[in-house]
């Protein structure tokens, strides 16, 4: 009895052992890459300032359900987005009444 009990205690120091280790061993690399990929896929805004700047232009568009940042779907008309996209966007510019580089002159 007392045997089988050291020796479910010696498994289960091993397991914390080994878990320990893994994750002190992936902490550091975890710490560098995981708030960029958690950035990535929970942040999909702008920051909240994005645009005061008298020389910044942010126009903000609207993307179809079937293209995503991970992928774009079979069924997705790719021209058809771009040009909404670029219609949109120099929908926007003509507005806001900027004109010049790097925006390319739009043809009519």
């Amino acid at each position: 009895m007392l045997e089988t009990i050291a020796i479910i205690l010696i498994i289960l120091w091993l397991l914390g052992m080994v878990t320990f280790l893994s994750l002190r061993s992936i902490y550091r690399s975890a710490g560098i890459l995981g708030s960029d990929v958690v950035e990535t896929y929970l942040n999909t805004s702008a920051p909240p300032w994005a645009g005061e700047a008298p020389n910044e232009c942010v126009i903000r568009l609207t993307v179809p359900g079937n293209i995503g940042t991970l992928g774009i779907a079979e069924d997705a008309d790719l021209d058809g987005a771009l040009s909404k996209a670029a219609e949109a966007t120099f929908r926007e510019l003509e507005r806001k009444d900027v004109h010049g580089a790097p925006f390319p002159a739009r043809a009519k």
